[in-house]
């Protein structure tokens, strides 16, 4: 199934890619710049867009073909100056710039004035060209350590959790090293893991699991397989055996659809490792199984590299949080909001009124005669339904950003990342939810690019009082 996650991607990356570059392309042809040129442009777009998926299928199609026993990689510092930083960037640039460039079609509809359509084009792409890598820049080897507390006591149980370190020839062992060391320095008593200890390739398996020999935790290092685990060798189940032997030798238990049981407090803790990635998923009946295994847990927790649907395994609903926000009082948000609503709805009201409201009032009561006069109506459709998603993008951001949580019933889709659900330990009954703390990787790729030696990672430390463990 993750091939179609994969063909999605592309399917937009081609789509908006191509938009921008007729965008681009008509933008400088509309300012003076020659024909040579200006196809000059269009073939570098078309190359910092494509020319990386493309090599990379055709690579890859050549190694399956060949027999290989690993698949190509493209971390080597040539390859990825040439082509897969390039491309991140350029993927980057289009799409922040890509519904900008629609919001301005959409404009231009109603205020024909090509020359400032034109600059007005190219002021967009190149503020995101020069903000994008700019900001990768800025926070390069910035590293954010988020701490939670629950409850209040003297006794806590201290648990790290982190994920998705990569080892490559980008973050090598000495960076990992000092991830680590943070990680110790809290002097954690459980330390858990998201997987993806590598990114591809069999190289960097021995290195990657002597780095993470180096964290420590009073009651051990565990881990759960990662969708990376299985990208050492083209044979997924030599990669998953290789690696997890590496990191067993090195103290390190990679653990897959299993339980392990911690004493803190007089009660028992049960961690559940639930292997769930786009590569490989547990089934139902084994979920139900590992769960089933917990009941009589004080505090369960869960920890799996991604869960599409948590709804009915959590207890609750799935959700994105801890994402940073503004820090603004709840009235200033609803004074924001007012404002917002009230332009929103005057400047609709005024368009409404203007002679292009007029040609959806026409559209919308006689479409026919529209399309004779020789208004192309699918194009207004296309642009309106354009705009108002910027609207609701806005809105949905401002709300994301005062609720501090983005969940299935606010959004509509299903992807559970972070959940966490305490109840109290001061009596031995069982708990009536199935999971009491679910953890998940969470990796951030919006502005900052792995391949420039970006760690920026979820590094999690939870302190929780006397019979109330963390997670």
């Amino acid at each position: 199934m993750w091939f179609a996650f994969v063909a999605a991607g592309l399917a937009l990356l081609v789509a908006s890619g191509l938009y921008a570059r007729r965008r681009i392309a008509t933008a400088l042809a509309e300012l003076g710049v020659g024909p040579r040129w200006v196809r000059a442009v269009r073939w570098l777009i078309a190359w910092l867009l494509f020319g990386f998926p493309v090599v990379m299928i055709v690579a890859i199609v050549a190694s399956l073909l060949l027999g290989r026993s690993t698949l190509p990689r493209f971390d080597g510092l040539v390859a990825g100056w040439l082509l897969a930083i390039p491309f991140a960037l350029a993927s980057l640039v289009i799409a922040q710039a890509t519904l900008w460039l629609l919001a301005l079609d959409l404009a231009a509809l109603f205020v024909r004035r090509p020359r400032i359509r034109a600059y007005a084009t190219i002021a967009i792409v190149g503020a995101f060209a020069i903000y994008t890598p700019a900001r990768i820049l800025a926070e390069r080897r910035e590293l954010r350590v988020r701490t939670h507390r629950v409850g209040a006591g003297p006794a806590t149980l201290r648990i790290a959790f982190l994920s998705d370190v990569h080892q490559d020839v980008h973050t090598d062992g000495d960076r990992a090293r000092e991830v680590y060391a943070l990680v110790n320095a809290g002097a954690p008593d459980l330390v858990l893991a998201g997987g993806d200890w590598i990114n591809t390739g069999p190289d960097y398996i021995t290195a990657a699991a002597e780095a993470a020999g180096t964290l420590h935790g009073r009651l051990g290092v565990f881990s759960v397989r990662g969708d990376h685990e299985h990208f050492a060798y083209r044979d997924r189940e030599r990669s998953v055996a290789e690696i997890e032997r590496a990191m067993h030798e090195h103290g390190v238990q990679l653990l897959n659809n299993d339980v392990r049981w911690f004493e803190h407090a007089g009660k028992r803790v049960a961690v559940v490792f639930l292997g769930y990635t786009y590569i490989q998923r547990a089934d139902r009946a084994t979920i139900e199984r590992l769960l089933a295994s917990v009941a009589g847990a004080a505090y369960t927790i869960v920890v799996t590299q991604i869960l599409y649907s948590g709804g009915t395994f959590t207890g609750s609903s799935s959700g994105l949080s801890g994402f940073e926000s503004f820090q603004i009082e709840l009235n200033t948000w609803f004074w924001i909001s007012g404002v917002f609503l009230v332009v929103v709805t005057a400047g609709t009201w005024l368009f409404v009124q203007s002679d292009a409201g007029r040609v959806l009032v026409a559209i919308r009561e006689n479409e026919p005669r529209c399309e004779y006069l020789g208004l192309n109506v699918s194009r207004v459709k296309t642009l309106l339904l354009a705009a108002s998603a910027v609207i609701a993008s806005i809105a949905g951001y401002a709300f994301a950003s005062v609720q501090m949580v983005v969940a299935p019933e606010y959004a509509g889709f299903v992807f559970g990342t972070e959940l966490t659900k305490s109840k109290p330990l001061s009596s031995n009954q069982p708990s009536t939810s199935p999971i009491d703390c679910f953890v998940s990787c969470g990796w951030r790729y919006w502005s900052s690019w792995k391949r420039s030696s970006i760690v920026r990672r979820h590094l999690t430390k939870l302190s929780a009082p006397a019979g109330r463990p963390g997670a």
